[in-house]
């Protein structure tokens, strides 16, 4: 057992004509990287102490005083074994406890925002008119928000989760979990707020995509370049307004290509309006509509356009015009080089509401 890994031997070269100039030499294989060799006439003794668990052979060679040594040495095998919270099947169990348990977090979460919506909105229907369209609003929010959490990315997450514990790498399995968990709390935390940060945006999105590049098995390379004359701390924009269209450009723009892509995501002000791009090297639009309909992908983002309601209902709130412009990228020879999304937040869209 693992707690009995200190061990001692004691052994001997018999051998009589000569006792005295008899020698021994051991080592044990899986830890000692050479043979040890014990003073000629001395009695032979080893010891490990705090063995670290594995199996060894401890191997023991002997010769007499002329030199003759023995044609094959004794061997004792000896494996000791790990404790419980080392092996495979604890960090399986472990793994997938933690996954339930944040998932049934995210779930109760998911219920109590349900819940708190349905009793905001029985108790503004009793109010004027004029507060339907704020009604409207907030219901587009929530929605929006809770759209973010694709339930294919979940999957795939808990998917490449379990992968990882199957495979006995614990390790990165924690790291992804740690990963996800964050993700899945920056979402609940962001989904009651009407504005965040662009700190708070930028430090989600590098969370999501670290997550998918993972997925991707790094075949996703991104960047998040924020300009210098953009105060990161002081811009607020809706929260994870950006996400539908990074999702989009990864499924729709990447996945297709076997080797991969990049993906760049620039925030810098035009005049007063905060500009953010989203740009990918990918098939390009029309590509990647002939390569969904090959590999009869059904999958759709259906998060562009709640993010187009969510900003024309924020512009109908601040008197504001926010645009969103899609953009086809060609290279030298007129061929497709992936798509660049750009969107327009003027100031009025980023104050926060009282």
């Amino acid at each position: 057992p693992f707690y009995n890994n200190t061990l001692s031997f004691e052994f001997v070269a018999l051998e009589y004509s000569d006792p005295a100039n008899n020698r021994l030499e051991y080592r044990l294989e899986g830890y000692d990287e050479k043979w040890v060799q014990v003073p000629p006439g001395a009695p032979g003794f080893a010891r490990y102490a705090r063995l670290p668990p594995g199996r060894y052979t401890l191997q023991i060679m002997a010769a007499n005083s002329d030199g003759v040594w023995n044609p094959e040495p004794r061997q004792l095998v000896i494996t000791i074994h790990p404790p419980f919270w080392q092996t495979w099947w604890f960090w399986l169990l472990a793994g997938l406890s933690l996954a339930a348990a944040g998932y049934a977090v995210y779930r109760y979460r998911l219920r109590q925002i349900r819940r708190e919506f349905g009793l905001r909105q029985i108790a503004l229907e009793h109010e004027l008119a004029a507060r339907e369209n704020a009604l409207r609003a907030a219901e587009s929010e929530m929605t929006a928000l809770r759209a973010q959490m694709n339930p294919h990315f979940i999957f795939n997450s808990l998917n490449s989760i379990n992968a990882y514990i199957q495979n006995n790498r614990g390790p990165e399995a924690g790291r992804y979990l740690d990963r996800f968990a964050r993700l899945m709390r920056q979402i609940l935390d962001h989904s009651t707020r009407p504005t965040i940060r662009l700190e708070d945006e930028t430090a989600f999105l590098n969370n999501y995509l670290a997550l998918e590049s993972i997925r991707m098995n790094g075949r996703l390379t991104y960047e998040i370049r924020v300009a210098e004359d953009v105060d990161d701390f002081d811009t607020e924009l809706p929260p994870m307004i950006l996400q539908p269209f990074v999702e989009n450009a990864i499924w729709h723009g990447l996945s297709p290509r076997p080797e991969g892509g990049r993906l760049l995501i620039d925030f810098k002000k035009e005049n007063s309006a905060l500009i953010c791009t989203v740009e990918d090297n990918g098939v390009g639009r029309e590509q990647s509509r002939a390569w969904r309909a090959q590999q009869a992908v059904a999958h759709e983002s259906k998060g562009l356009k709640i993010t187009a309601d969510r900003l024309a209902l924020h512009d109908q709130r601040h008197g504001t015009r926010s645009s969103v412009t899609t953009i086809d990228l060609l290279d030298d020879q007129g061929q497709a080089a992936g798509t660049r999304v750009e969107i327009k937040i003027e100031p009025g869209t980023t104050n926060t509401e009282p």
